[in-house]
């Protein structure tokens, strides 16, 4: 078995099944048997040549995402001041900031008010709340619908919300990778009452085509957000081959 030949049969982006694989090694070593097929998807996951996505579903990953800039939003120092305050007054809780202000950079119109995100694990999201009331007197809203941060939501607004299981995580504590964000572009519903939902597919190719994007971190939490046809929707041959 040639894996070395077989790698470089690959495309990067494309999304393959085990028969995919299966063929690709087989037209590259016509002596290749189905016996051999769990071995080789062992090793190029362990290589990371490939990795798994789903239920009989991988991909290898576009190798122009090399040279592009990591994204890294800004926090205001308002937003700054609430992560060293929940970090300290809550240790054992996972959480993480963003603010809407980030996307002016892909916007063509600006929002003027910035919300600030604050989303927790699990059910911590209320205790925060009532913790931080005090320090945030009529600056805190819980959960809020659409409805709620069009009459309460103001400039430095702070939105407390659940933190989505198996969401992708930033390199620094709270952070907020780019993945993230594209797909709540397309999930969350508060964000997309305070934007132009019809700017949300371009702000996406956007992000795609500037910043350094893993397609797997992306295309996994798009499963999890039952965003994951959108966003290769979207995305179209720039994620995957058709």
């Amino acid at each position: 078995m040639n894996k070395v030949e077989i790698e470089k049969s690959f495309k990067a982006g494309k999304i393959m099944s085990r028969q995919d694989i299966f063929d690709i090694a087989r037209s590259v070593d016509d002596t290749f048997r189905d016996t051999l097929l769990r071995n080789l998807i062992e090793e190029l996951m362990s290589s990371g040549t490939i990795t798994r996505i789903g239920r009989n579903c991988y991909i290898k990953m576009p190798d122009t995402q090399n040279h592009k800039k990591i994204y890294n939003g800004m926090y205001s120092e308002r937003a700054k001041k609430l992560i060293q305050t929940v970090g300290e007054d809550f240790p054992l809780l996972d959480f993480q900031v963003w603010e809407l202000r980030w996307l002016n950079e892909f916007l063509n119109h600006l929002v003027g008010e910035n919300i600030i995100f604050l989303d927790i694990e699990k059910d911590g999201c209320e205790f925060v709340y009532e913790e931080l009331r005090d320090k945030y007197d009529g600056e805190l809203l819980l959960k809020p619908d659409a409805e709620q941060i069009y009459r309460y939501g103001k400039d430095g607004t702070i939105v407390i919300g659940r933190l989505v299981t198996e969401a992708p995580k930033g390199d620094a504590k709270a952070s907020v990778p780019l993945e993230r964000i594209m797909v709540e572009l397309e999930a969350n519903k508060v964000l997309r009452s305070l934007i132009s939902t019809g700017e949300i597919p371009q702000i996406i190719r956007d992000m795609y085509e500037k910043y350094q994007v893993d397609s797997v971190k992306l295309l996994r939490y798009a499963r999890r957000r039952n965003k994951k046809e959108v966003i290769m929707e979207v995305l179209g041959d720039r994620i995957m081959e058709k």
